[in-house]
């Protein structure tokens, strides 16, 4: 469902509360309380109802009624606070078709509350009412002193959103915010996402620019896919970052009763959160802090670290913190050495940069002011303790203009700082200047933001090309399968056990090869979560396995680089390293082929397998086991992330003759993208992205290649050129969960424009759009590109909207 009845939530005009017991002394009624002096708070005036028919207290600035049906005007947020047996009453149809959002106060008890909630979620569905909860203690949003939940105080504002599956989680994160001084976009209790998930408000604050950072506690997920496709949309531009719950197996098996619901296993949730982009934290204090240091966007751009201080003691400990994180203090340079024995001849010149403890502010800056100039590092840690001849604030004016030119990422730690400082810091830091007070907290800063970056990294990471060349056939195992298949959980006969393998390229060995001595002995398979479907697995066998247990988790599909990293964070990562890229490449490609036989064959329950290195630099594979059971989804459905849509691959022809592939666009084409943007003249770049781009960054191609199959489209139209591939063209189709709409943009090389090839990729995406059941596209033109108006009109498009500079058109499908 759309996340734009979501501003309703955060920003109501129009709010009804119900659920009074009458008593006044109720849980029920005092939380209502609560709630109603909040609203008495609030900066801008609201019209807020009170449905209740004793009346007995009534207060000054509510309107009181004694049923909804008396209002008369839409209500944007109904909040409910009544027991679950009655709230059946409120979800009528004349109430939901005027109610945008219900809030559920109160929690599940047992199974026929949750007979309940069946029951009302079919109802709001069936209007488009949105709910929130149950068990939600309601939501605020302080930029705009607006307090539409229980807790009893206004938390500062700030561009972090928080959302908590749990109210009293909820509560303990704003205290421990108010303690440490950090402050909120939005704040939302979502209880036991009935409906409204950490999805939706994923997508809802995505794209806001008042949101920097965006944290969660979150016990279960339910709706996986959508909230992977948020999260792997969303973790590009701002990060995500999470705490856990019920992550030990014993206390796994406790949440899973208390939310009546099953929930994954932690490992598959890691590994979840690392494809998603996720930053994943293990308490609450941590959470807060890695929000706030993560929202100041002070990201480094590589791991060249380096640390100036004026405290030997202060250097011993920061380069220790950093090598037992596995973090190398970067080697200073032969130039810089000598540059920086000019300001400070007495000292030992090494990383950590000790400038002296007697140094004065003017050496103390002219030190980091000559390791900025020199390029050396992508990060500093200042640590400066004050004492009489060093101001640290005055070290910071002293060097900020050399930091404008520089894109070094400077963190600040002031020791011993007084009250006067931490005065002086305030105003500092909202001119994104980042300052601590202590070590560990800079320290923690840089570690935060470095994990972010990587995670970056790996989100836009090129797909490596192998040197063996191989290839994977797909298939429909499911007829294959049909005569084996039973409802309960069944092994798959050898037979049908080693043909399917063998399809895939996955062949048993029939006799002995030529095996090492000390050879490496694996077990890889596929398991299935009962929160994230089908994951891939990689370990240990035999002895090795009871000394390291301990397995690397990936969900399919996989790509080359995707199938590395789990090999490089499996327990046989060294050994594999050790004996070259040959065996590494044999082992990704084995991983690449179960995938693709997992991704094809939704009715798989478990696969286990194991391999052998052999003299070949490869491996044997010995037959294991496959388990089956009859399942209720068609593959591709049955995984969490989608895989390459090989159905919407097309062959055409150009006016000329020539054929022409249009296809799904793919991480590999980005060198097929840089070529066609390289390509396209001024006019044409211009036309496209509504201003003339120089250069595409690999951040920007990546961005643009690898695509998110669920929520968007990219098909390219590709020739062979001199017996080359080469991309003439592409069309987009992109999905804005905030505004529920879905937006083409298409661009046609400059010496294929008139060749048919525009219309041809129109033509095809219009037909990927209705088979994914798009009920209506819209495309944003500017008013002087005449060629794209004629182009939208011939396709049924019509003006929706215009302004001085740009026409958006609409097609309804």
């Amino acid at each position: 469902m759309s996340v734009v009845q979501l501003e309703k939530l955060f920003n109501p005009q129009v709010i009804a509360v119900a659920g009074f017991s009458g008593t006044g002394n109720c849980e029920v009624d005092i939380k209502l309380n609560d709630l109603l002096k909040n609203l008495h708070t609030t900066a801008r005036p609201r019209t807020v109802y009170i449905i209740d028919t004793k009346q007995r207290n009534p207060q000054t600035g509510f309107i009181y009624k004694n049923s909804i049906s008396e209002i008369d005007e839409d209500i944007d947020l109904l909040f409910l606070t009544c027991p679950l047996h009655e709230l059946p009453k409120f979800f009528t149809r004349p109430i939901l078709k005027k109610t945008a959002i219900v809030a559920i106060n109160k929690n599940i008890t047992s199974g026929q509350d949750r007979h309940i909630l069946d029951q009302i979620s079919t109802a709001a569905k069936d209007e488009k009412t949105r709910i929130i909860g149950v068990n939600s203690s309601g939501v605020i949003s302080p930029q705009i002193q607006l307090n539409l939940s229980t807790h009893p105080q206004l938390p500062a504002a700030g561009k972090i959103a928080f959302f908590s599956q749990s109210g009293a989680v909820f509560g303990t994160i704003l205290g421990f915010a108010k303690e440490l001084d950090i402050g909120f976009s939005h704040i939302a209790s979502i209880g036991s996402l009935i409906d409204i998930d950490f999805g939706d408000m994923i997508d809802f604050v995505g794209n806001d620019p008042e949101v920097e950072a965006i944290l969660l506690y979150l016990e279960n997920i339910r709706n996986v896919k959508k909230f992977i496709s948020a999260c792997r949309s969303v973790s590009r531009i701002k990060p995500i970052i999470v705490i856990k719950s019920g992550r030990h197996p014993r206390i796994h098996e406790i949440m899973q009763r208390r939310v009546f619901a099953k929930i994954g296993a932690g490992p598959v949730y890691e590994s979840a959160f690392r494809r998603a982009g996720i930053i994943s934290v293990n308490d609450l204090k941590e959470l807060l802090l890695a929000g706030r240091s993560l929202s100041r966007r002070n990201i480094p751009t590589g791991d060249r670290i380096g640390i100036i201080t004026n405290s030997g003691g202060l250097a011993i400990f920061t380069a220790d913190s950093l090598l037992f994180n596995q973090i190398e203090p970067t080697p200073l340079s032969k130039k810089l050495i000598s540059d920086l024995r000019r300001v400070i001849p007495h000292k030992l010149v090494q990383n950590p940069i000790d400038v002296g403890g007697t140094s004065n502010t003017e050496t103390f800056a002219e030190v980091i002011k000559t390791c900025l100039a020199s390029r050396e590092f992508d990060a500093m840690i200042i640590l400066a303790a004050a004492h009489q001849t060093l101001e640290p604030h005055r070290l910071i004016k002293l060097v900020q203009k050399d930091l404008e030119s520089n894109f070094c990422a400077v963190t600040y730690a002031w020791i011993n700082a007084r009250a006067k400082d931490r005065r002086i810091a305030i105003p500092l830091a909202r001119k994104g200047v980042y300052i601590y007070f202590s070590v560990p907290a800079a320290l923690n800063a840089y570690l935060y933001s470095r994990r972010y970056r990587h995670k970056l990294n790996q989100l836009t990471a090129l797909t490596p090309r192998f040197q063996q060349d191989y290839k994977i056939r797909h298939f429909n195992t499911g007829e294959f399968l049909a005569p084996y298949i039973k409802k309960e959980l069944s092994l798959l006969p050898d037979t049908p056990t080693r043909k399917l393998l063998q399809a895939y390229g996955l062949n048993p060995t029939t006799a002995e090869s030529q095996l090492l001595e000390k050879r490496l002995l694996l077990k890889i398979g596929t398991a299935t979560d009962s929160e994230f479907g089908p994951y891939i697995y990689l370990g240990l066998d035999g002895i090795a396995a009871e000394i390291e247990p301990s397995l690397s988790i990936m969900l399919p599909p996989l790509n080359p680089f995707l199938a590395q990293v789990m090999i490089s964070r499996s327990p046989i990562a060294g050994a594999i390293k050790k004996r070259g890229p040959k065996l590494n490449e044999a082992l990704a490609i084995i991983l690449l082929r179960l995938a693709a036989f997992i991704t094809d064959s939704p009715d798989i329950e478990s696969i286990e397998l194991f391999l052998k290195e052999n003299k070949a630099e490869n491996f044997d594979l010995e037959t294991g086991y496959i388990q089956t059971r009859r399942s209720m989804t068609t593959a591709p459905r049955h995984l969490v992330i989608a895989p390459y849509p090989n159905e919407y691959e097309f062959c055409d022809q150009l006016k000329d003759g020539r054929k022409v592939l249009i296809r799904p666009i793919r991480p590999e084409d980005e060198d097929l993208h840089h070529e066609l943007f390289k390509s396209l003249s001024r006019q044409t770049n211009y036309f496209r992205f509504f201003s003339y781009r120089r250069h595409l960054t690999h951040e920007q191609a990546a961005r643009f290649t690898q695509i998110d199959y669920d929520r968007e489209m990219a098909i390219i139209a590709l020739i062979e050129d001199s017996g080359k591939e080469r991309s003439i063209g592409v069309n987009r189709l992109t999905y804005q969960a905030r505004n529920d709409q879905h937006e083409f943009a298409i661009v046609v090389a400059d010496e294929f424009q008139g060749t048919g090839v525009g219309a041809i990729l129109m033509q095809r995406l219009l037909e990927i759009a209705r088979d994914r059941k798009i009920k209506q596209i819209i495309g944003i033109v500017l008013a002087e590109n005449l060629k794209m108006i004629k182009f939208c009109r011939a396709f049924g498009f019509e003006i929706a909207d215009q302004d001085g500079n740009s026409i958006t058109f609409r097609l309804t499908l």
